[in-house]
């Protein structure tokens, strides 16, 4: 897994942590029992308070790329209460999160590079997750109970949630507006991108076409966004402990033990291929450097440098599903090129994002029917 953390300035009136910070690590000093502790914490990249929308999406920009490889992959964004957890994940109508762009990019690659032949369908679901309870946002289901469950395909995921067809990078936006409800304050969100690669059982539906894609799935990936709240407020204790689960869970993969307690939590067993490496994966720690924040920035630095050296050190847990390299590929400068207009913050806005006209044309991943059909010519 990589890790990044991303730094936000305290509040105006809030002391600041005292703090080093260089471009890979965090060091400072706590005070523990009358005892001054130094602590120091190493990642892939830190990303200072001034970094943009788009250099927090080029982090994890390669795991958008290996849908259409059939790969499943997760980015893990955790951190405290106004920590930037949410922004980063959503952004706002001027700064598009990194939800928005990925699906952006995602289009993309499916323009430039889907099988020919192949119908592709990107889906989307949400759902909030609390330490006994997961509840699909896009759907009110009175009485229905969903569980993590272990498909031998994709491993622990949301049994029965529903969906909603992305037909454009555009959709993923009302997305939001289609929750029968708000999200309960402090609760865990896994928001889940899907691409199914379907061979259509008869001729190639025309672009035009609203009928759904008969055929056969020759490929299916999912890319979760899991957005996990570390919050010391009374009110979210059980959520708090979900926090504790998952330090544990980390502790337990770095530390190579016997036994890692990934069932003592829902969302610890959602993210178990993520933390022990199965699938490429990415986290993204927020943390306030706010002094008034110190002990839940020094949790989420905590869990965030040991995923960090979990990758470094591991070997295959036994009994997982398969044996992916953890470590995403390297992008090729072609694909870099044509990524540097999502990736801008000062130019590219939301809605010029969703807006073909003021693209260049080589970074339009838009699509505007139900399914993209690819129709390309093979090479001679």
């Amino acid at each position: 897994m990589k890790v990044c953390v991303r730094l936000k300035a305290p509040l105006h009136g809030d002391p600041p942590l005292r703090c080093n910070v260089d471009k890979t690590s965090i060091s400072y000093e706590e005070e523990n029992n009358n005892t001054i502790e130094s602590k120091h914490f190493q990642f892939d990249h830190v990303f200072p308070t001034g970094a943009g929308q788009g250099d927090v999406f080029d982090f994890v920009a390669p795991l958008v790329s290996a849908l259409l490889e059939g790969e499943d992959s997760a980015v893990v964004c955790c951190g405290g209460e106004n920590s930037g957890r949410t922004y980063t994940l959503e952004g706002n109508e001027n700064t598009p999160g990194v939800i928005f762009r990925a699906t952006v990019w995602l289009f993309h690659t499916i323009e430039e590079y889907a099988p020919p032949g192949i119908a592709c369908l990107v889906k989307a679901s949400v759902c909030e997750v609390t330490h006994d309870t997961i509840t699909d946002l896009l759907k009110e289901q009175a009485g229905v109970t969903h569980h993590v469950r272990d498909d031998k395909a994709h491993g622990f995921v949301v049994s029965g949630l529903s969906n909603v067809l992305i037909r454009k990078p555009a959709d993923i936006l009302a997305v939001k507006s289609m929750l029968w409800r708000n999200p309960v304050p402090g609760a865990h969100m896994v928001f889940s991108l899907t691409l199914e690669q379907i061979k259509p059982s008869g001729a190639l539906p025309s672009r035009e076409s609203e009928e759904p894609v008969q055929g056969s799935l020759v490929r299916f990936a999912r890319l979760n966004f899991v957005s996990v709240c570390m919050s010391e407020s009374t009110a979210s204790l059980r959520l708090n402990s979900d926090a504790r689960h998952l330090n544990n869970v980390v502790y337990a993969l770095e530390k190579k033990l016997p036994h890692v307690p990934f069932h003592k939590s829902k969302v610890a067993l959602l993210l178990r291929d993520a933390l022990s490496g199965v699938i490429p994966a990415a986290m993204i720690a927020n943390v306030s450097l706010a002094q008034s924040s110190a002990s839940i920035t020094s949790l989420v630095l905590s869990i965030a440098d040991r995923s960090a050296r979990i990758g470094k050190k591991r070997s295959e847990p036994a009994g997982l599903r398969r044996n992916t390299a953890a470590e995403t590929k390297p992008m090729p400068l072609a694909e870099q090129a044509m990524l540097s207009p999502i990736r801008r913050d000062d130019v590219y806005t939301m809605e010029a994002l969703t807006d073909v006209s003021s693209i260049p044309h080589e970074a339009v991943p838009v699509g505007n029917t139900p399914h993209k059909v690819v129709e390309r010519a093979e090479s001679p």
